[in-house]
């Protein structure tokens, strides 16, 4: 098992970390927080995961992490028990399950949502592509409310004028540092806040924490997000079953008009609001914002993630579509489909 050592701090256990590569694209996991700390296309070295933060060593929240049990604010008490914004997985050390050249394997259990996760990242043959699993459990005799949000911060890689982003969302709404903008529901990719249109696509909005929280059409079964950088011709996309993640929040840091941290946000909720509050809400745009788990019950949760680089003269990403165990990328200006095994 080639583990790395990153770095170990007072008092804690070591944090290790282990990579995997395909030769088309390589991951690296560390056990602290279960993050997959680096993300990199064939032939590049280039982190596009690394934030702000992790350069600066002063977040534990960084790279591509799982926000579970929850996403919003604790009260005074939840705060005091050791319960935190982005819920208990990502504050955690987990343990090192099967390690190979091609799958990671992790597990922990949240001392006190008493919620047990595993996760697993898988490289797939020789493509751009790898899976990434969560299993849940609830061990306890109690029904459990949730809620996961994969967290993917960027490096400013994709922060620059070259990137676009495209999506299969349809509508969404909008929340400025934690609190939803009145009347700023809107039809994608154009956003209308403090009286200005913005296209998602290309740009974001206002000054602050902003997050876009959007969802798809109805009967829509597999939701997906590309990012891709036109000066370089480097694409990185997500694709996952919406009945796994019925939303999908853009995030974005930005002051005095620059953008500081940029975030793709694939979850069960979008409103990032305290456990009580969510649980008197329920829904938000037609779409379930809460998630329960019956007494010893489980759930699997899968995603792909895609790193790759594109034909020059493809223009951007028409649509993704999966059939036939695979992702299958079209572009708007060449007559060309890249096909991406997902098993």
């Amino acid at each position: 098992m080639a583990l790395s050592f990153l770095g170990v701090q007072a008092g804690a256990s070591p944090t290790q970390s282990h990579t995997l590569d395909n030769g088309a694209m390589a991951l690296a996991i560390q056990n602290q927080g279960g993050i997959i700390i680096a993300l990199s296309a064939a032939g590049r070295r280039e982190n596009w995961l690394a934030s702000r933060q992790q350069e600066k060593g002063t977040e534990r929240y960084f790279g591509h992490f799982l926000c579970f049990d929850r996403w919003g604010p604790v009260t005074a008490d939840e705060g005091a028990r050791g319960l935190s914004y982005h819920g208990e997985a990502g504050a955690l050390t987990w343990k090192w399950g099967k390690v190979t050249d091609t799958i990671v394997e992790l597990s922990t259990t949240l001392p006190v949502a008493r919620l047990r996760a595993r996760r697993t990242i898988r490289m797939i043959d020789s493509a751009g592509i790898a899976s990434i699993t969560n299993v849940f459990q609830n061990p306890t005799d109690a029904v459990r409310d949730y809620n996961v949000v994969e967290h993917v911060l960027l490096s400013p890689h994709w922060l620059s004028d070259d990137v676009r982003l495209t999506s299969n969302v349809v509508r969404g709404f909008v929340q400025i540092n934690g609190e939803e903008v009145a009347d700023s529901e809107f039809e994608w990719p154009k956003a209308h806040v403090k009286g200005r249109a913005w296209d998602l696509t290309q740009s974001t909005m206002a000054d602050g924490i902003v997050v876009a929280s959007l969802v798809f059409a109805k009967g829509t079964e597999w939701g997906w997000v590309c990012l891709q950088n036109s000066r370089t011709s480097e694409l990185l996309g997500y694709v996952w079953r919406v009945a796994d993640y019925p939303w999908l929040n853009l995030y974005w840091a930005v002051d005095q008009g620059r953008v500081l941290d940029r975030g793709i946000e694939p979850g069960s909720t979008g409103m990032s609001q305290p456990m009580a509050v969510l649980q008197e809400t329920r829904t938000k745009l037609g779409e379930a914002i809460l998630r329960s788990l019956p007494p010893r019950a489980t759930r699997l949760y899968r995603m792909w993630c895609i790193a790759l680089r594109t034909p020059r003269d493809s223009g951007s990403v028409k649509t993704l579509v999966v059939k036939d165990e695979e992702v299958c990328i079209d572009f708007k200006r060449a007559d060309h489909t890249i096909a991406l095994p997902m098993n």
